[in-house]
């Protein structure tokens, strides 16, 4: 009797039992003569070629018409088993990739799974995580890797080709310079730049910058300039940059790094006086520029200044301080206004360098006329001198034999009015620099400059 027949995977094996000695036997499939052996006594065996029905027929080795017919066996081969392949992926880093590879055909239909890896195309391992399913998904790669994947089936095996999975560069804000930067009021500001630049990623870098948290806008490059419009106002400026690059990594993300933009007050004078009532600012109109305040240190009086336009700071008041007593013989005397402000007084051997707050100074005629020119529209009593000049130095006689010093064009004395080298009084009134009220005897006025 001829066994073994039925379904198989890839080879069948069929048998003859109790063959006996001295008898052929020969398989067929259908009429095609297959593999013949000889009897043992005990058991052959034959390997079909593909499916079919298969036979033995046993002759007789010594009387040939003598032959017997097996029964017949079917064989039932499964197709051999087939995939697709994985497609190569290139993924952001440190994020996974899917492969959603069909399940495999052929075979029996009972298929098992395993996912293998490779850095190199070459040397493989079983892949990380779950990986004996017809799918896989990679863990959060930060490096390049291959993977295929092998089926079995029947006993049959198949291997897929090799896909590679690129991982893009860590994308990375980069960082800012953090110097900072210290601008007077109304100075010009830096370039923000980069001591790392942003990179990485799979996209073309954009950026924001902001200052305060507050997005400024048109600011899109790498680096950053502030506008001198910055520096108008007193303050400290917090200066910071986010990036993306719009494929991984698509929210702004803040650089490293931030740059503080200080803008202090123009006048850098150490009798400087700031407080709540007090305050360096730029004045928008005329022909100022920026203003301050000054603290005396020798009397503790205080005095708004001003700079104008040539960079020169002026008093916006009078000079008001005692340099003697008013026991002492007074150079024209001193006067007290109304409201009994006492503006500065002096004797004759005083040394007039020594009038003004440290620091400062008497002007020059020049500077006189750039300061009447640049506060005329703020002060009552500034006057334009519109006759003759006076320099410093020169004296006069003054009204009643007191000898009047012409200091930088900016000193007046006399009862009726500014009186230069016996000029009528009348008709010149009010003529000199500052010029005293009328009526009001032996008076002086001072503005200083720095």
């Amino acid at each position: 009797a001829l066994t073994g027949g039925g379904s198989v995977c890839a080879t069948a094996t069929l048998s003859v039992t109790n063959s006996q000695v001295g008898v052929s036997y020969q398989l067929y499939n259908g009429t095609t003569a297959g593999e013949s052996k000889d009897g043992t006594g005990g058991a052959i065996s034959f390997t079909p070629v593909g499916a079919g029905s298969y036979k033995v027929v046993g002759k007789n080795n010594y009387y040939t018409a003598c032959a017997a017919t097996s029964t017949v066996q079917t064989v039932v081969l499964y197709p051999s088993v087939t995939q697709g392949n994985p497609v190569a992926a290139t993924i952001c880093y440190n994020t996974t990739n899917v492969f959603s590879l069909a399940a495999a055909t052929g075979g029996n239909n009972a298929y098992t799974y395993q996912w293998q890896q490779s850095t190199n195309n070459s040397t493989w391992s079983t892949a990380t995580g779950t990986s004996t399913n017809a799918a896989y998904t990679t863990p959060a790669l930060t490096s390049n890797m291959y993977y295929r994947r092998v089926v079995t089936s029947c006993g049959n095996s198949a291997t897929s080709t090799a896909a590679l999975v690129t991982v893009r560069a860590n994308f990375t804000t980069g960082t800012i310079a953090s110097t900072g930067q210290t601008v007077v009021g109304g100075g010009t500001p830096g370039a923000i730049g980069s001591t790392v630049a942003a990179s990485g990623g799979g996209g073309t870098i954009s950026y924001q910058w902001y200052k305060d948290g507050v997005a400024i806008s048109g600011a899109t490059a790498a680096n950053y300039t502030p506008p001198a419009s910055m520096t108008a106002a007193l303050g400290a400026y917090t200066y910071t940059r986010r990036a993306k690059d719009n494929t991984c990594n698509t929210t702004l993300t803040a650089s490293a790094g931030s740059w503080v933009l200080k803008v202090t007050c123009p006048y850098t004078g150490s009798d400087l006086l700031m407080d709540a009532t007090h305050v360096c600012q730029q004045r928008a109109s005329g022909a100022k520029n920026w203003e301050a305040w000054i603290k005396d240190s020798r009397d503790s009086k205080i005095y708004r200044i001003a700079q104008l336009s040539t960079g020169l700071w002026t008093m916006d008041d009078y000079l008001n301080y005692k340099e003697h007593p008013a026991s002492v013989n007074m150079l024209c005397g001193s006067y007290s206004d109304p409201a009994g402000q006492e503006y500065w007084r002096t004797t004759l051997s005083t040394t007039y360098s020594t009038l003004c707050p440290s620091g400062w100074r008497l002007p020059t005629q020049t500077e006189f006329e750039l300061t009447v020119s640049g506060w005329a529209q703020y002060l009552s009593k500034a006057y334009k001198n519109t006759g003759e000049t006076v320099h410093n130095g020169e004296s006069y006689t003054c009204q009643y034999g007191y000898t009047a010093f012409i200091i930088n064009g900016c000193f007046g004395t006399g009862a009726y009015g500014q009186r230069i080298g016996g000029i009528n009084p009348v008709s010149y009134q009010n003529k000199g620099c500052f010029s005293t009220p009328t009526g009001l005897a032996y008076s002086g006025y001072a503005r200083c400059v720095r």
